[in-house]
């Protein structure tokens, strides 16, 4: 019994071993093969770590990611494929870094799978020494080929809110241009993109800040074999926020001959367009230096910083026009310090500059004559044509006219006030005519005196009567015209239509007691007519008396 138990249980061991076995065989067979082993250092610099390469695996290095590790995978770039190796750069001197390897196809990173190495002192950079290391980290060599230099990051040519253009850098050795690599990340640093000539990206997001960095990449420059050179550190790029919108048109507060005033607004600017361009942009509204009567075109948008946004776009234009210059606003009819005689019958008129515009336009001007004044008064006020003044001209005297003008502008429709005037003037004088005069000189002798006498004024074509009296005892003897004995008449000479200077004088003489009487007075004469009466009759009667005695 105990002998027949021993074989039972011996054989029950037997299957439980070779069902083990083939357990084992067949977990075995099923779980994966794993040749996984850590990243092989293959150089280093000051800032930068080589690894080697296997085929059908990538690599990683740690970095920091919003206050966690993450793992950052090399880049098609870094990839060497002649060497088997992968690169990174931008590395700080004298720094640990974590590296990891994986499968292509793998899900995660094993803890065998990690390793750590430290780039170069810069004291170790300076020698030029670079550490080789082989498979077992047993051997160091330096490389045979020369390293290219590290090179400046990337100038950027532009910016819009959804582009950045790079350019190479002003320092660039012309012999690496070839190699000159830019990459750009849009994850910020997760993954870069290689950019190619003209190193432009697109479709980027508004006010969204970038990461890139540049390398000269591994190759033959000038005749002469170089190593990748260690890559730039990493910048920032940042797009433009987006164009803000465009404002509604500007309206036009003022405008005068020379200026156009548009309503201001916060936060905008104003321009002229000029052809289908704006020209020179100002925060001010106010536009100076323009030409009178001249239409301009004007345009805004809100005020920008062109390192921060695209330029604002333009709202609509709004077309305006100078004022008409009152220069040739006139008054005509009165010749300007003219001297006119009373009596004088004339008619003023007054045009205003613009008044011809007989077909006009919106936001054409004119000037209207408006009101007049004579000196400081003002007579009369227009409102409709002619715009004349009759009037005759009385008494002497210095005047001025002056003419009020307004300035209206045409809406569309009609003509309206812009509630501004302008005046204009004309003086002239009235004067009494010119009377030319001559003198007469009138002088007497002793016995008798001449009225008027001395120097006589006479008016061109006057007459002047002078009259001579003689004092007792005395009678006019001879009267002088101009040094010329003239008779005269009963005691005066007229000088008739005098038209020159003229002398005239009188001399006088004693007469006798018996004729006491003056000469020239008749108030005598019938006593001197009996007188000579008497003395022919007694003439006659001595005769008579003297014949009768003879006769007998």
């Amino acid at each position: 019994m105990k002998s027949r138990g021993k074989k039972l249980l011996s054989t029950l061991l037997v299957i439980v071993m070779v069902f083990s076995t083939s357990a084992l065989y067949v977990l075995a067979a099923d779980a994966p093969v794993s040749n996984e082993k850590e990243p092989q250092l293959y150089a280093s610099t000051e800032n930068s770590i080589i690894l080697k390469a296997e085929a059908g695996h990538k690599y990683a290095v740690q970095i920091d990611k919003e206050e966690d590790k993450v793992w950052q995978w090399a880049s098609a770039e870094q990839y060497n494929p002649e060497d088997h190796t992968v690169s990174f750069t931008g590395l700080k001197a004298d720094t640990s870094y974590t590296f990891a390897s994986m499968a292509d196809d793998g899900d995660e990173v094993l803890p065998q799978n990690i390793q750590s190495y430290k780039t170069k002192s810069l004291i170790e950079e300076e020698t030029k020494e670079t550490q080789i290391i082989d498979n077992n980290n047993a051997k160091n060599d330096a490389p045979s080929t020369p390293q290219a230099g590290k090179p400046s990051l990337p100038e950027v040519e532009s910016r819009t809110d959804t582009k950045i253009r790079f350019q190479l850098p002003g320092d660039l050795d012309a012999k690496f241009a070839e190699g000159y690599e830019i990459y750009f990340s849009k994850d910020k640093g997760v993954n870069f993109d290689l950019l190619s000539a003209p190193y432009e990206v697109t479709g980027l997001d508004e006010d969204t800040e970038y990461i890139y960095y540049a390398l000269i990449a591994a190759g033959t420059y000038d005749g002469t074999a170089y190593l990748q050179s260690d890559s730039t550190d990493h910048a920032n790029v940042k797009t433009l926020k987006s164009a803000a919108a465009a404002p509604e048109a500007p309206t036009v507060s003022s405008r005068t001959e020379t200026t156009i005033t548009l309503a201001a607004k916060d936060n905008q600017e104003f321009a002229i367009v000029q052809g289908n361009m704006a020209g020179q942009w100002q925060v001010s509204p106010e536009f100076t230096g323009l030409t009178p009567n001249t239409e301009y075109k004007f345009i805004t948008r809100f005020v920008f910083d062109s390192d921060e946004a695209m330029e604002s776009k333009a709202s609509e234009a709004v077309t305006t026009k100078t004022v008409i210059p009152f220069t040739g606003s006139t008054i005509t009819g009165i010749t300007p310090n003219a001297s006119y005689t009373p009596g004088t019958s004339l008619t003023a008129a007054a045009a205003g500059n613009g008044m011809e515009n007989t077909h006009p336009v919106k936001n054409d001007t004119r000037w209207v004559p408006d009101s007049w004044y004579w000196n400081s008064k003002k007579v009369s006020k227009w409102d409709k044509e002619p715009y004349s003044i009759p009037f005759t001209l009385k008494t002497a005297g210095n005047y001025k006219l002056t003419v009020n003008f307004r300035l209206e502008e045409y809406d569309g429709s009609a003509w309206t006030s812009l509630n501004k005037t302008e005046a204009s003037s004309v003086e002239f004088k009235v004067t009494a005519p010119t009377v030319e005069k001559y003198n007469i000189t009138a002088s007497s002798g002793t016995g008798g005196k001449i009225s008027p006498s001395g120097t006589v004024s006479v008016e061109k074509g006057q007459n002047s009567t002078f009259t001579f009296t003689s004092d007792k005892n005395y009678k006019v003897s001879k009267v002088y015209i101009d040094g010329k004995e003239t008779k005269v008449k009963n005691n005066n000479y007229t000088f008739e239509n005098v038209s020159s200077d003229h002398k005239i004088s009188v001399t006088f003489e004693k007469t006798s007691k018996l004729t006491a009487a003056k000469t020239g007075d008749n108030s005598m004469l019938p006593l001197w007519i009996l007188a000579g009466i008497s003395g022919c009759c007694i003439v006659v009667l001595i005769v008579r008396r003297r014949y009768s005695k003879k006769n007998l």
